[in-house]
C-alpha cells in the first residue's frame, strides 16, 4: 500500500485544478508559470500519483541532469513506492546515458532530452507508453521548441488531435524566451499563474532587496549585441577591459559580509577570475562551469552547502534546475536585458532557509543610465521604463530628465548610496534600487513626501480612486491603501511589506480599480500644456502658487501640468490620512 508524503500547498493544488479545468474543455498542451522557488516539481509529481492511481503513465522531460535528480526526489517525498510483486506503487525509472529504466510495470519515467530523442531510445519510450493514457510534463517549457523536445512530443502523439488520452503540460518560472521563438506554437493556452509578490507575501520566498552596482569603464553601448541581447564573449572583454571582477569583488565584502552567495558571469574566463578576485579579498570561492564533470560540480555545490565554500561563481550552468536555499545573496555579474535570463538568476536565491529573512541582489550595470536592463522590476513582472534611446542629444536627454523618464539612483530616500574609495582604474558606486525607478507609472509624491499614483480617473471608466503607500512602523517596510478621490472611504490593500513590493500591489490595485494610467514615456507628456489645463490648475492652487510655477518653468510641458493637479489633488486627500496612518499603525 502506498502512502501519500509532502502536501500540496494552496497555490499548488490552485495550479493542479487549473490545468485540470483546462484539459476538460478540450485544451491538449497547457502551460503553468510559476516562479523559481514555489515548488513546481512538488506539483507534477502529485500529478504523476494521480495519473499512476488512475491506471495511466506519466513522462517527465527535463534538460539537465540536476533537473532530473530532483524530480525524482520529490516524486519519491510525495509518494512511498513500493515496486512489484509485493507493491503496487512503483519507482520511478529514469531514461538517462546508459539508464533505460523502462519496465513495463513502472508509471512514471523522468527522461533526459539528450537521451530521449534519439532513435533507440525514442522507440522503447513511444513502447513504454503504448496503450496507456499519458502525462507528458515539460520542466522549464521555454525550452520546448527546441527539435530535440518538438521530436519526443510529435512521436508521442502530443500534436495528434486523435490521442485524446494524451496530455501535455509545461512548467517555466519564465514563459519567455530572449530569441523571439513563439512558445504559442506548443502550448495552447496557460492554465494558472502565480506571482512572486504574493508567494513573498505569504513567506513561501524571501524577500529580496537589491542594490545596483556601476562599474566605472564599463561601456555596455559597445557591447555587441545577439538576438536582441548581450553576446557573452563580447560582454566578457568589456567587463575585464574595467576590470570588473575586482569590483564586483569590493562590493561583494562591503554589502554581503559573510553572507553565502552565487556570481553569475558571462564567460567562463570571466567566472574564473571573479572567484579569485573574490578569493584575493578574503572570501572562499569557487568556479562552477559546464566542462566539469557531473561529480566535480555535485562536489563544489556540497562543500557550498556544507559552509565550506562562501560564493560559488558560474557561467551559465546555475541558471536552471538548481535548489540553493543556503544561498541568499546573488550577484548579476553578467547585465542583461533578457528578462528571461534575469529571472532565472535572480530566481536562485528566493528559497527560504532557517535564519534568512531577506534576500540581497547586487545587480552590476555600466556607467551610463540609457541602457535598458532587465532589473529587480523584471523579477517582479512590474512594468519598467521604456527605453530611452541612445540617439538621443544632452540637451533631449535634460528634458526628458525634467518629465520623470531619466534614471534616477534613488527614490527610497533621495539620495545615491555612499561612494567607495578609488579603486584599481576607477571607482565603485552603488545605490539602493527602488522598483519606482523601474515603473512605466507616473508615481507621483504628495507635499508631505507620500508616494501614490491615480487609478479609476480622467474618464478611463472606473471610479477615480489615490492609491498610495504608508509607512508600515518598522524600517523599510509599507503598507498600501487605497481612497475614492471624491468621497470617504477606503481600505488596506497590502500591510507592511517592503517597498518594492507595496509598490507592486498598488499598481494591481490600480489596475483592479479600472480606468487608464499615465505612463512615463506617453507622447503627449512632451507637449506644450494646455490652455484648459493652466487653468483648472490655477483654480486648483491659487493664483499667486500657479504663477511662482510658471516662474520657475514648471508649467511648460503638458506631463509637467498634469503631475502638478495631481499632486494638488492627492495632497487634499491623502496627506493627512498617511500622517494619522504612519503615526497609529
Amino acid at each position: 500500500m502506498s502512502l501519500a508524503g509532502l502536501p500540496l500547498r494552496d497555490y499548488q493544488a490552485e495550479t493542479i485544478d487549473r490545468l485540470t479545468d483546462g484539459w476538460r474543455v478540450g485544451r491538449r498542451r497547457l502551460a503553468a508559470v510559476l516562479p523559481t522557488g514555489a515548488g513546481k516539481t512538488v506539483i507534477f509529481a502529485h500529478m504523476a500519483r494521480r495519473m499512476a492511481e488512475a491506471g495511466g503513465r506519466t513522462l517527465i522531460l527535463a534538460h539537465r541532469d540536476e533537473l532530473i535528480e530532483q524530480a525524482v526526489d520529490k516524486l519519491c517525498m510525495v509518494q512511498r513506492f513500493e515496486d512489484p510483486p509485493d507493491g503496487s506503487m512503483p519507482a520511478p525509472g529514469v531514461l538517462k546515458a546508459r539508464r533505460r529504466e523502462l519496465e513495463p510495470w513502472r508509471s512514471t519515467v523522468v527522461a533526459s532530452v539528450q537521451t530521449a530523442h534519439r532513435e533507440r531510445s525514442l522507440a522503447a519510450l513511444v513502447g513504454w507508453a503504448r496503450g496507456r493514457a499519458l502525462l507528458v510534463v515539460v520542466d522549464e517549457a521555454h525550452h520546448v521548441v527546441a527539435e530535440s523536445y518538438m521530436k519526443i512530443l510529435r512521436a508521442l502523439g502530443c500534436f495528434d488531435e486523435a490521442r485524446v488520452g494524451v496530455l501535455t503540460v509545461g512548467f517555466t518560472a519564465t514563459l519567455a524566451r530572449s530569441d523571439g521563438v513563439a512558445l504559442g506554437e506548443v502550448w495552447e493556452d496557460v492554465a494558472h499563474r502565480v506571482s512572486i509578490t504574493d508567494l513573498i507575501r505569504r513567506r513561501y520566498l524571501l524577500d529580496v532587496r537589491a542594490r545596483r552596482v556601476h562599474i566605472a569603464g564599463l561601456d555596455l553601448a559597445r557591447v555587441r549585441m545577439v538576438h536582441g541581447d548581450y553576446q557573452d564573449g563580447a560582454l566578457g572583454d568589456a567587463l575585464m577591459e574595467c576590470l570588473a571582477p575586482a569590483a564586483i569583488a569590493r562590493a561583494y565584502v562591503e554589502h554581503a559580509g559573510d553572507r553565502q552567495g552565487i556570481v553569475f558571469m558571462p564567460t567562463v574566463e570571466t567566472a574564473y577570475a571573479m572567484a579569485d578576485e573574490l578569493e584575493r579579498v578574503g572570501v572562499t570561492a569557487a568556479c562552477v562551469e559546464g566542462r566539469m564533470s557531473i561529480e566535480d560540480r555535485r562536489l563544489a555545490l556540497k562543500r557550498s552547502a556544507a559552509g565550506e565554500i562562501q560564493v560559488l561563481t558560474n557561467c551559465m550552468v546555475l541558471t536552471e534546475g538548481t535548489d540553493l536555499p543556503h544561498i541568499d545573496v546573488g550577484v548579476i555579474g553578467r547585465p542583461t536585458k533578457s528578462p528571461t535570463l534575469f529571472v532565472q538568476m535572480a530566481g536562485r536565491i528566493l528559497r527560504p532557509y532557517p535564519g534568512q529573512e531577506t534576500a540581497l541582489l547586487l545587480d552590476v550595470v555600466g556607467v551610463g543610465a540609457r541602457h535598458r536592463l532587465a532589473s529587480l522590476a523584471t523579477l517582479l513582472g512590474a512594468p519598467r521604463i521604456e527605453a530611452v534611446e541612445d540617439a538621443l542629444s544632452d540637451e533631449e536627454l535634460a528634458e526628458l530628465s525634467l518629465l520623470g523618464l531619466a534614471e534616477q539612483e534613488s527614490m527610497n530616500d533621495g539620495s545615491a548610496g555612499a561612494r567607495a574609495p578609488e579603486m584599481l582604474d576607477g571607482t565603485l558606486d552603488s545605490f539602493e534600487y527602488s522598483l519606482f525607478e523601474g515603473s512605466v507609472r507616473t508615481w507621483l509624491q504628495t507635499k508631505r513626501g507620500v508616494w501614490f499614483i491615480e487609478a479609476g480617473a480622467d474618464g478611463g471608466g472606473g471610479t477615480p480612486h489615490v492609491v498610495f503607500l504608508v509607512p508600515a512602523g518598522e524600517p523599510g517596510r509599507w503598507s498600501v491603501a487605497a481612497v475614492p478621490t471624491m468621497a470617504q472611504g477606503g481600505r488596506w490593500v497590502v500591510e507592511n511589506v517592503d517597498m518594492g513590493y507595496a509598490m507592486a500591489w498598488g499598481e494591481q490595485e490600480a489596475d483592479a480599480l479600472g480606468g487608464r494610467y499615465t505612463r512615463r514615456s506617453a507622447s503627449w507628456r512632451r507637449g506644450s500644456a494646455s490652455e484648459r489645463q493652466l487653468d483648472y490648475l490655477k483654480r486648483l492652487v491659487g493664483v499667486n502658487e500657479w504663477l511662482g510655477m510658471a516662474e520657475r518653468g514648471e508649467l511648460q510641458y503638458a506631463g509637467q501640468v498634469s503631475d502638478v493637479i495631481a499632486v494638488a489633488r492627492a495632497s487634499a486627500r491623502i496627506d493627512h490620512l498617511a500622517m494619522v496612518a504612519g503615526v497609529t499603525r
